[in-house]
């Protein structure tokens, strides 16, 4: 085997490994604040260490995964403060996107998030949490893009990952895989009919249900806040939202 070889599959080992590692903190098979062991994570896989340690890196850089001195890595841990945060910043960014696709979204868009919305009913059906979470991160990256606005896409990124490890072990519980799907078709409907008002409420109702999936997975199953984001402040939708709809109110 030459150079080239070995890299290429040092890289595609450490491919496998990144989405393998990916599934379980996603699932809840390794919960937050539980210690990534190299070793047996290696023998489970049948790979050297090096691979773990390239997916520790890249999870580490998604924010899923935290190294610290002399403990090693560990499955990243959020508190309520810091989910209540990025919560909020994704119902801005998400409020940028729908309302961007809702006036820009093209016909091919429509179809590409219809397609994206399609697969995942049957993904969640088979457990497929890694192409779900594939699926799942793709649509709404779609959004971004329909609203032709690559800024958006890249914060979505950076936020995505984090609340992932509190979601979709909870998510799984929660929805069907009829309904996950069609709370996403609800989406594109929104965007579809070409009102941003409903477009911006169908946004809330999605990220609402998702906070409460998140207050869920973290009160052990206990009774969530069911109402909006915040109980009493409604939250506020940014003035550049508001000018693309054309009034100030």
């Amino acid at each position: 085997m030459t150079e080239s070889d070995n890299i290429e599959m040092r890289g595609f080992l450490g491919d496998t490994a990144v989405v393998e590692l990916r599934r379980l903190i996603a699932t809840g098979a390794l919960a937050p604040g539980e210690r990534i062991v190299e070793r047996d994570l290696a023998s489970r896989l049948g790979v050297s260490r090096g691979p773990i340690r390239d997916a520790i890196k890249t999870l580490h850089h998604e924010g899923l995964v935290e190294v610290r001195p002399f403990a090693g890595a560990c499955v990243a841990t959020i508190d309520r403060d810091e989910i209540d945060e990025i919560v909020a910043l994704r119902r801005q960014v998400e409020y940028f996107s729908i309302a961007g696709a809702t006036l820009r979204a093209t016909g091919q868009d429509i179809a590409g998030l219809r397609q994206l919305a399609r697969k995942m009913g049957p993904a969640f059906a088979a457990g497929r949490v890694d192409e779900l979470l594939d699926l799942d991160l793709g649509f709404h990256l779609a959004i971004c893009d329909a609203a032709h606005h690559g800024t958006l896409a890249a914060a979505m990124r950076m936020l995505y990952p984090r609340l992932s490890i509190l979601f979709y072990p909870q998510m799984l519980r929660s929805h069907t895989p009829e309904t996950f799907e069609q709370s996403h078709h609800d989406l594109v409907d929104a965007i579809e009919g070409g009102e941003v008002d409903a477009s911006l409420g169908a946004i809330d109702e999605h990220i609402d249900s998702f906070y409460s999936d998140v207050e869920l997975r973290i009160d052990g199953g206990r009774q969530a806040r069911r109402a909006t984001y915040h109980d009493k402040i409604k939250p506020a939708r940014p003035v550049a939202v508001l000018r693309r709809r054309g009034t100030l109110d």
